[in-house]
């Protein structure tokens, strides 16, 4: 599936979002939602890193629209937060029943978020895991991405071809790359604490 512009005329996503500032602000902004988010990300009883990679993941490649903000930013930090190379493969190979069991009941979530399809089943089996102020967080972070994504897509961000996330692939799976360690990527959206707008 291709973006909805052509690669040629990809527009930069950042700059796309300060064209209407206090929007962009309000979005990915200081004290904004993402900002806020991920101010508690990793906390006991709030979302976690996992369950924020599982998001970006899960949306992109289910897609099948590598939105480069997403896929070059969150596939090292997929891993390094503890998704299986497994699950990478099965989600871009559309392969459901390839997706390692760690990483299911995650991926089930953020479909059925994204879907309209939440169950009191799918509900409450994460709830058990990150408690109810967790869980309703991870909703408005599905949400949130899911707005971000179709944003990057609407307006043409680059995309990263299937040749460049196989590479970025297999560069993890032979070691030529690592992932960056879990501490470096909770609350590392430098972009939100310089991303302020008050016109």
């Amino acid at each position: 599936m291709a973006a909805l512009i052509a690669a040629d005329k990809a527009i930069n996503f950042f700059p796309a979002l300060a064209i209407a500032p206090r929007t962009g602000a309000t979005v990915v902004g200081k004290g904004g939602l993402l900002d806020t988010l991920m101010d508690y990300e990793n906390l006991p009883g709030h979302v976690r890193a996992i369950d924020h990679q599982s998001i970006d993941m899960t949306i992109a490649l289910d897609a099948g629209y590598y939105s480069a903000p997403l896929v070059n930013t969150h596939t090292p930090q997929a891993l390094a937060a503890g998704i299986k190379m497994q699950t990478l493969e099965a989600l871009r190979d559309h392969r459901d029943d390839l997706i390692h069991p760690d990483d299911r009941q995650r991926i089930a979530f953020v479909r059925a978020v994204r879907d309209g399809k939440m169950t009191d089943e799918i509900w409450q089996a994460m709830k058990a895991q990150i408690g109810e102020r967790g869980v309703v967080e991870f909703v408005h972070f599905v949400l949130f991405v899911e707005y971000y994504f179709k944003f990057g897509w609407a307006i043409g961000a680059k995309e990263v071809s299937l040749a460049d996330f196989n590479k970025m692939l297999n560069d993890f799976k032979t070691g030529t790359r690592k992932p960056p360690e879990l501490k470096s990527i909770i609350n590392s959206g430098g972009f939100a604490k310089n991303y302020a707008c008050s016109t």
